[in-house]
């Protein structure tokens, strides 16, 4: 089934607009259209959306459009409230119709336990993928030990904020904004404009 929403695709992304329109996208819901032309000019957003209006959907173009232009270091780092190996790889199949996929390219950091796994992934992450797909505090834990840096990242993606700050791990991702004090583009997403949540995320959006 075709879809049809009420913002067209913008011109600046025609080789993009050929991959949405192998999945039946042939236009834009404004909260992405808007997100899409924010990033093309590296602003930082901060994006309120309830559940069930392209929010999420809205993160993952913003994702794919900068894999498309990808250079030599990680186009974007996808921070989600998932936790389980299944939701990051559902994520990520989402990503796959989109232009410059490469598999190898787009790395998934979920917890776990395993040693030879997080081996694994420390050595991809120094290999520079496109995209970065995790959790605060899994992004974390390969910052501290220097697997990674926040400074190689060309956008920073958090999708659910509000769930994140539910979950008890907003002091994680507080840490980790806390590194991004230079960086040009982050883009955060939330389904409710709590008053708390507002506030807090203020603190180093404005930093």
């Amino acid at each position: 089934m075709t879809l049809q929403f009420n913002q067209p695709v913008a011109d600046l992304w025609t080789d993009f607009q050929e991959a949405m329109t192998a999945i039946g996208i042939v236009g834009l819901r404004s909260v992405q259209y808007d997100v899409l032309n924010a990033i093309a000019k590296a602003h930082d957003l901060v994006v309120v959306c309830p559940s069930g209006h392209g929010k999420t959907t809205a993160a993952l173009l913003a994702a794919a459009w900068t894999m498309s232009k990808a250079g030599g270091s990680i186009a974007s780092c996808m921070v989600m409230a998932v936790e389980s190996e299944r939701e990051v790889k559902r994520i990520i199949s989402s990503l796959a119709v989109m232009p410059s996929y490469d598999p190898l390219k787009v790395l998934p950091l979920y917890p776990t336990s395993d040693a030879r796994l997080f081996k694994n992934r420390t050595e991809r992450l120094r290999q520079e993928p496109n995209i970065i797909v995790t959790t605060p505090d899994r992004l974390l834990v390969h910052l501290r030990v220097g697997n990674t840096s926040a400074s190689q990242f060309g956008i920073f993606i958090v999708d659910d904020v509000d769930v994140i700050c539910d979950k008890g791990l907003f002091r994680d991702l507080e840490k980790i904004f806390s590194l991004l004090e230079n960086h040009t583009c982050r883009v955060l997403f939330s389904s409710t404009d709590r008053p708390s949540l507002k506030q807090s995320i203020e603190t180093f959006v404005r930093k």
